[in-house]
């Protein structure tokens, strides 16, 4: 019976370069999806018409923000959690990526849900009756109403964010830092040529006092007009 022989392990190299493609790609996400989330719940989702008797045709336009005004802060939380995924590292990134993916799921179950149930009187329509009778100052049911499809780019932004914080979740505390990435993009010659001083040593953790190099025994001074030394001479 032969054993197998043993993988061959993933360069670092290799494993770096795909590190840097998962949090370009997550921060590509996230930003795509908050614009998309922006864009969605800022745009006309139902347009409804009013003809009661004695009253004037009215035609009242609904945003998404009109019927979700949680969809308000939801691209802001998202644009501020790229902010997040830049400055931070570790479980403090990990957090990061979790506000992410609960923001981006709670954007795409919001527009799916009120997409789907502008028209149902159980559902969103009855917001479309009562958003509709406070424009018009009277209780209204069953408007007659228009629909669009604007809800869908806002459950796809929610879908690419909480992507985009899936991404961090899971894998967010080998991509690469701020401070490690200005140490990889500095010219390797800019701290040649010089001796290091006592601050770049305390940099690096290094105690300067025991790094110093032991100062050779001074030899005491010797006064030619002594008059030991002659003696010490004819002796």
């Amino acid at each position: 019976m032969t054993e197998s022989a043993p993988s061959d392990p993933v360069p670092a190299g290799r494993s770096g370069r795909s590190a840097s493609g998962e949090y370009r790609l997550a921060l590509l996400l996230v930003a795509v999806g908050a614009v998309l989330l922006l864009v969605g719940f800022g745009r006309t989702w139902v347009t409804a018409t009013s003809a009661q008797d004695g009253l004037p045709r009215i035609v009242v336009a609904l945003s998404g923000l009109d019927l979700e005004p949680l969809g308000a802060a939801l691209p802001l939380v998202a644009l501020a959690g790229i902010a997040g995924l830049v400055a931070t590292r570790g479980a403090w990134r990990r957090a990061v990526g979790a506000l992410l993916l609960l923001t981006g799921a709670t954007g795409a179950v919001l527009a799916v849900r009120a997409g789907l149930t502008l028209t149902d009187p159980a559902g969103e329509g009855s917001t479309v009756d009562r958003l509709v009778g406070e424009r018009l100052g009277v209780a209204v049911s069953g408007v007659p109403v228009v629909t669009t499809s604007w809800w869908l780019p806002a459950a796809l932004g929610g879908v690419l964010v909480a992507a985009g914080g899936l991404l961090a979740l899971l894998h967010g505390s080998r991509w690469p830092t701020m401070g490690r990435r200005y140490d990889r993009d500095r010219p390797a010659s800019a701290g040649e040529g010089r001796e290091e001083s006592a601050w770049d040593l305390l940099d690096r953790g290094v105690d300067a006092a025991a790094e110093a190099p032991a100062a050779p025994p001074s030899r005491p001074a010797v006064d030619p007009d002594d008059p030991m030394l002659g003696n010490r001479a004819g002796s």
